[in-house]
This record gives C-alpha cells, sequence and structure tokens, in this order.
C-alpha cells in the first residue's frame, strides 16, 4: 500500500502542473475534463510537457498545417505498420481507407513495440504523416522476440496507470501536442489498447481544443480479464478502482467513444454512465485488397487429397483449442476415410505448442505456421475447404468480436464456430450465411456438422450485402462523418 499511496502523491503533483498550464493556454477545454491525479504517473509531467510543446522556430516546409481543402485526423495509437497484428491492423485501414476519401492522417506511434510482429504487406499512404516518438519503454527492437522482456513488462504492467505503455507516452505527449498544433487537426482519435494512448489523446484536447474520439478495439476496466485479476490480489483490485474511475473521467471527457461491437456500449453506458448521445458502434471489418483473387473451387476436391481446415489468429489460452474438437476432427476424418489437415497460422502458447507436437493422430494433420503478415494469411483461406473459429471459454467474451471473424466472411467459405451460440460472433457468423455454431461438449452435433462437410452436402449461402457491411471502406465512411460532425 505505501507504493501506491507514493505514485498518488506524484500523480497529484503532475496533475496540478499539467492543470495550470492547461488552465493557462486553454482553460475552457480543461472545464468537467479529467482528473489524472488518480492516474498519471509522470513526474513533472506539466513541466515537461510545458517546455517541450512549445513551439521552436524553423523554415515553412511544403505540407504543414492544413492540406489544401480539409483538415487532417491526427491518430494516437501505440502500434502501426510496419508493425502487424491486431494492435495496429484496425487503426491502418482506417487511416488507408480515409484517406481514399481525402482525409489524410498524422499518426503518432510507438518506435518499436513489445510483440514485433512485422507485417510488410501492410502499406501506408503516401500523404499519411507517421511520427514514432522516443520511448522508455522496455521493447526489443524489430523482428526480434525477447520473453524475458515480456516479463519484465508484465511486472511493470502491475503498479502502472493504466499500463506500461505510459512509459512511451512520456515520451510521446511534447511530440502529439505540437503534432496538433502545427497540423490543426479536425479531430485527434485514440485507439486502445494501450490505454494510454486515451491519457494522451485527453492531454492534446486540453492543451489544444481538438475535439477527442476514445476508439475502444478492446474492453478496458470491464474486460473480463482484468476483471477476474482484481479478485485475489489487493494491488489489482486498487488498481482496477482508480483505472475505472480515470476511465469514467475520459469518457465523460471525450466528444466521441467508439465501441467496437453493440454489447460493448451497453455495457459502457450502463457500467460506466457512459452518455449514450456520444457512443457509437464502429466495429472491425476486412480489406478486400488484401485477398488474392477468388480461386474456383466449387467442384469436389481430389479424394486423395487432404481436406484443410484454416484457423487464423494467435492462440493464446487453452479454451481456444480444445482436445474435444482436435478428437473430433480426428474421429471424422478416420470415418470418412479422409485426412484432415489443420492449419494453425498464428501463435500457439507454448504449452499448447508442445501438446501438439505430441499428438500422433493418423487422420489429422496439424501444420503449425506461425504469425504470417496479413496477405501471405489471408491467402492461404483460398486453398482451405473450411475455416475454424474457436472463442475464448471465459465469461465476458459473448461481448467480442475477433478481426478474423471478418477475414473468413469475406472469403465465403464454410465457417464452424465451435462454441459461443449466445454471443456476438455466433450472431454474425449465422447471419452472414456461411457460419455454424457448434457447441463445446457437443460431439454429436460436431460430428454431424464434419460429416456433412466432408461429405459434400454442407451448404452455405453467402449474404454477399450483409458481408459487404464490415468493409474497411464503409467503416471509414462512417468514421469521417463522424469527424465532420465534431470539426462541423
Amino acid at each position: 500500500m505505501i507504493q501506491y499511496r507514493n505514485a498518488v502523491s506524484i500523480m497529484e503533483a503532475a496533475a496540478s502542473q499539467i492543470k495550470a498550464l492547461a488552465a493557462a493556454e486553454t482553460a475552457p477545454a480543461w472545464r468537467d475534463g479529467p482528473n489524472f491525479s488518480a492516474a498519471f504517473s509522470w513526474t513533472r509531467a506539466g513541466a515537461f510537457v510545458r517546455a517541450s510543446a512549445r513551439p521552436r522556430p524553423r523554415a515553412a516546409r511544403a505540407g504543414d498545417g492544413m492540406s489544401a481543402d480539409r483538415r487532417p485526423l491526427l491518430v494516437i495509437n501505440y502500434a502501426f505498420p510496419p508493425f502487424g497484428g491486431a494492435a495496429s491492423r484496425r487503426v491502418a485501414k482506417l487511416v488507408k481507407y480515409l484517406d481514399r476519401r481525402g482525409l489524410r492522417a498524422v499518426v503518432v506511434t510507438a518506435p518499436r513495440i513489445v510483440n514485433p510482429l512485422l507485417d510488410p504487406s501492410q502499406e501506408v499512404p503516401a500523404s499519411t504523416t507517421v511520427l514514432r516518438t522516443r520511448s522508455l519503454e522496455p521493447a526489443p527492437p524489430a523482428g526480434r522476440d525477447w520473453p524475458w522482456l515480456l516479463r519484465l513488462r508484465r511486472l511493470l504492467n502491475v503498479p502502472m496507470i493504466p499500463d506500461v505503455s505510459m512509459l512511451w507516452a512520456l515520451g510521446a505527449a511534447a511530440p502529439a501536442v505540437r503534432a496538433a498544433r502545427r497540423h490543426r487537426p479536425a479531430a485527434a482519435m485514440a485507439s486502445a489498447p494501450e490505454f494510454s494512448s486515451f491519457i494522451l489523446g485527453a492531454l492534446v484536447k486540453a492543451l489544444t481544443g481538438v475535439p477527442l474520439i476514445l476508439d475502444y478495439r478492446d474492453e478496458w476496466t470491464l474486460h473480463p480479464v482484468k476483471a477476474a485479476s482484481a479478485l485475489g490480489s489487493r494491488p489489482r483490485a486498487l488498481k482496477r478502482r482508480l483505472e475505472q474511475a480515470l476511465e469514467r473521467r475520459l469518457g465523460r471527457y471525450a466528444d466521441r467513444i467508439i465501441a467496437n461491437t453493440p454489447a460493448f456500449r451497453e455495457r459502457m453506458i450502463a457500467e460506466l454512465g457512459f452518455d449514450p448521445g456520444r457512443v457509437v458502434v464502429l466495429g472491425n471489418g476486412y480489406d478486400p485488397e488484401d485477398f488474392p483473387p477468388p480461386a474456383d473451387d466449387s467442384g469436389p476436391a481430389p479424394p486423395d487429397a487432404p481436406a484443410i481446415v484454416t484457423h487464423l489468429g494467435s492462440i493464446d489460452h487453452p479454451s481456444m483449442l480444445p482436445a474435444e474438437l482436435l478428437n473430433g476432427l480426428e474421429a471424422a476424418a478416420a470415418r470418412a476415410g479422409r485426412a484432415i489437415a489443420l492449419r494453425l497460422v498464428g501463435n500457439v502458447y507454448p504449452e499448447l505448442r508442445r501438446g501438439l507436437e505430441r499428438r500422433a493422430d493418423r487422420h489429422l494433420k496439424i501444420e503449425l505456421l506461425g504469425f504470417l503478415p496479413a496477405r501471405p494469411a489471408l491467402a492461404l483461406l483460398s486453398a482451405s475447404r473450411l475455416n475454424l473459429l474457436v472463442p475464448e471459454d471465459l465469461p465476458g467474451k459473448e461481448r467480442y468480436h475477433n478481426l478474423k471473424l471478418f477475414d473468413y466472411l469475406y472469403s465465403r467459405k464454410p465457417l464452424l464456430v465451435y462454441g459461443a451460440r449466445q454471443s456476438e460472433i455466433g450472431e454474425l457468423a449465422m447471419q452472414s450465411g456461411i457460419g455454424r455454431v457448434v457447441e463445446r461438449g457437443d460431439s454429436a452435433g460436431l460430428a454431424l456438422f464434419l460429416a456433412e462437410w466432408l461429405g459434400g452436402t454442407l451448404a452455405v449461402k453467402p449474404d454477399l450485402e450483409f458481408i459487404a457491411g464490415f468493409s474497411y471502406e464503409r467503416i471509414a465512411a462512417r468514421l469521417e462523418e463522424m469527424i465532420a460532425e465534431l470539426s462541423g
């Protein structure tokens, strides 16, 4: 407890400095704004921002300030290409399609991230300004994986509010404020996780008056894993209470809040007290340009060729690939007299990986392909006969949309969702016309589904208009309308 009291004292001192600075430069922007006294862990943060964010004399350069006809969008996100994975893909796609609509982006991001998955297939528009700020956060060089550093980061994450990426936000504060003053954006959109981005976005609004959008790609204090971890630990419970107070203040301060799913939105309003008029749903999607041209696989596969099942995405929890599912695939292949090749595209947590390598199935071949950049990974779907999605079996996960779900929808291949019928994922999969949900433990239902699929009698009828609604092009158009409302 002593450590937490000392931390709060430092936070309160930093908050008073930042409030004084904000009152001197942008007093109206702070009214009813967030109280950072329970969350900032920056020593002398106000003095740092005041000194570093002061405009510096320089020669004018082409492209400074506004574009010829429109002000840009300031984007704050911890990860951005060439770093890949879920942490950067959604933001990168929104930047791409907003740019095509004439709205360029200025991106404030980290120079390196803790899980440096490189994805050179994700392009960045030439007009995008990317500011990779300095960072004090421990992170490996690009393309390297240092397990000991991940363990250190987890230790540092416990006392830091909201997360260890505040060590990046400390270095990004002054550059972000300078970027807002120089480019005069129509709005600032902070995307999270990492939730330090939200604090950085609020600081930019406080010092410049730029309208603030908080983009929740995932839940923060309402996340089921965070809630569960707080039950058995007094320090974690205290941290969650402090963070929840901070989250409520930030929610009241933001001009718009983006919820990833309708269920997210309902819970934010009910449990955090967010203004329903400010909370909008803007989910994940797919980019058709990441896919190869569609292949003609309407005919039956050669009888001697394995039937390919593809699973996209990391598997970091045992419930995401249960033994009962693998046993069901093996049994179905044996009954049909045909091999099944299960391709796992993405990182698999070490204990499960070792277990998969020890399996001695005769009819089920498991291919561990590891992380692949988006386009090579999605190209594998063209050879797949069935796609697999297994949501984590954890309380609260029924509110979630996996990123890979929308790639599956665009592929229009049969989709097996194992578990979570009463969930956002299950409902979307069935509405799309390509998905079938089999509940966990329903061995008879799984056997029936796989028999239909292997026998060639499984029919899917994709609802193309429903699926088209999840393209990032359409999502970016809705985001553009929101930005126009805020800046108009």
